[in-house]
Parts: C-alpha cells; structure tokens; sequence
C-alpha cells in the first residue's frame, strides 16, 4: 500500500502520520485535553501538504489501547467518521506493541555496535500507567539482534505492587529492556536489578504503525465495517463504573 494515514492518541501524546510512497510527514499534539479539536486539522494538513484527498488513502491505521480511555475514544471515533465517509480498510494496532516496536530501532543499532551480541537484552516489556495504581503491560522477546519477536502473551492489567514484584522476577530470568512512563511511578524502585530503561523516540508512534503494517501486511487483519472498530479495554466494567462514581 502505498498511502497510508495512522493516528495514535492512546497516551497523552498524539500523533497523525501520512505516509506517501516513501515520503512521510506526520504532526504531533502534546495537549491530551486538546487532541478531540486537533486530530482532524492535523489530518486535514498533512493531506493539504502532500496535495492528496482522503478517498486516495488506501488504508487507515489507528491505536485502540490499552492506554488513555478518553484518548483511545476519541482516535475511534475520528476514524469511524472517515470511514463512513470513504469506504477504507482499518488497521487496529495494540498500543504496547506499537510503544514497542518504535524502540527496537534502538536495539538492533546497538547490536551491530556490539562485540558482545549475547548481552543484549532478552526480553523488553513496555508498561503504561494505567492509573488507579494499576499498570497496562505486554512482554516481548528479542533475538540476539535485538529484533521484537512476537508477544508472548496478550496485553494485560497489573495492579502497580505485582507488576513491581513481576518485573523483579522477570529481570531474574532474562536481560530486560524496558520503555514507558509505569517504570517511573511513584513508590517504585527498580535501582537494585538491571533494567535498560529505552526512551520513546521523538518520531511519532503513528509512524511506527505504518512502518509495521508494511513490514507485515499479512499479519493485520483489516476492518471495512466501521461499527466493529471497537476499544481495547483491559479494564472491566465494574471498574470503569467505579472510576466514574470516584470522579463525581
């Protein structure tokens, strides 16, 4: 596919990128409270700037969490509007395996630099404060390159002094390498284990999105009917009905 639009507002950053060929621009938002008004205009300039209309794009990338509830939302919403609009397919991306494969870049350049491939790390495990002193997390391992092999299990919620005492256990076992904002919670200390703490890149995570769906076309499963673009809630009813009653 050679144009392809993606939107990421999972996280307090959002992110649009277009990708054109092999040309691609995107645009950032840092204003979670803003991204609702800003992710339209953001798409509608980059379609401007590289002079496109959106019945052109042959396909659309969204994240659909686990991450921000409003955020996640929002992106799905924006989505299902430009495909009532234009008929497209709809690729939906776990949020932590695109938070993980925008830092295997990272890896995989240090692995060259290597002269010891096998103390790479073994393993990395991208974690999202999921708040309510709970944490969104996914592991995947690496091969001695560095490259991310797939999820060795579905993403999941962890409440904040388990996902501490897994994370012990884990760095037990294996090198890890880690990325995300959970590692650096209040009431968490990981000073006494080995953690190569990565950090995201300034490229969007919406770029990631494109970058993964072309490297594995046939491992997406695309949506045409925009009513099934659903959410990744990891969170069960009950507790979102609590978190609603709290916030009154």
């Amino acid at each position: 596919m050679e144009k392809l639009l993606a939107i990421d507002c999972a996280t307090e950053t959002a992110s649009v990128a277009l990708a054109v060929g092999n040309d691609f621009t995107f645009d950032v938002s840092l204003e979670q409270r803003g991204n609702a008004k800003a992710l339209l205009p953001m798409v509608e300039k980059l379609l401007r700037e590289a002079n496109i209309a959106l019945v052109e794009i042959e396909g659309l990338c969204i994240t659909i969490g686990p991450g921000s509830f409003t955020g996640i939302r929002i992106g799905i919403a924006l989505v299902q509007g430009l495909m009532y609009s234009v008929k497209m397919p709809v690729y939906p991306f776990d949020s932590l395996e695109v938070m993980a494969f925008s830092v295997s870049d990272e890896l995989q350049s240090s692995s060259d630099k290597s002269s010891n491939p096998e103390r790479l790390p073994t393993i990395l495990a991208p974690a999202i404060n999921a708040r309510m002193e709970e944490v969104y997390w996914a592991k995947y391992p690496l091969d001695n390159t560095g490259l991310l092999l797939n999820q060795q299990a579905a993403p999941s919620i962890i409440g904040k002094a388990d996902f501490a005492r897994e994370v012990q256990l884990l760095a037990q076992q294996n090198l890890m390498a880690v990325v995300g904002d959970a590692y650096d919670m209040e009431g968490l200390d990981f000073s006494g284990i080995a953690l190569r703490n990565l950090h995201p890149p300034s490229v969007p995570r919406a770029l990631s999105m494109i970058e993964l769906l072309r490297k594995s076309p046939l491992k997406r499963k695309a949506l045409t009917d925009a009513s099934l673009l659903q959410p990744l809630y990891l969170r069960n009813e009950v507790t979102w009905k609590k978190r609603t009653r709290i916030r009154q």
